[in-house]
């Protein structure tokens, strides 16, 4: 039981950790009328994230761009759902070396540079008019 406290503590440090390394080092840019969040941490590039964008607390915040896991390239991930963000869009193009048959996530072959990726982010994002937006919301 001591084992299991002492971890659960050593984690709570850990994230608090990379939640002040988070504030220090993430930028959140412009795409479209929207925003992302563009971190270059890739050690467990996603500790923490959800307690940045709580702290962030802006609905304006639609997708992240980190180092993928899973291979040597970024990956653009739609948070909270938002319809607005479709990967898909993505499709066929040379950076691109996965895409979520749903399109919440893509992944790039490599690190390009953060304009190509923000430029590809922003190629998913979704135009949408009032038809789109009332077909939405009947999901």
């Amino acid at each position: 039981m001591q084992d299991l406290g002492r971890d659960m503590i050593a984690m709570i440090d850990q994230k608090m950790t990379r939640l002040e390394l988070l504030k220090k080092e993430v930028k959140v840019l412009p795409v479209r009328q929207f925003k992302t969040i563009f971190s270059r941490i890739d050690d467990n590039p996603k500790l923490s994230m959800e307690l940045y964008l709580n702290h962030l607390d802006d609905p304006r915040v639609v997708m992240s761009i980190s180092p993928s896991i899973r291979g040597t390239g970024w990956e653009l991930l739609r948070l909270g759902d938002n319809f607005m963000v479709d990967f898909r869009a993505l499709e066929g193009r040379d950076e691109i070396r996965f895409i979520h048959g749903n399109g919440f996530v893509a992944k790039t072959h490599d690190m390009i540079p953060m304009d190509e990726v923000v430029a590809l982010a922003s190629a998913g994002h979704q135009s949408c008019g009032l038809g789109c937006l009332i077909s939405a919301m009947n999901q």
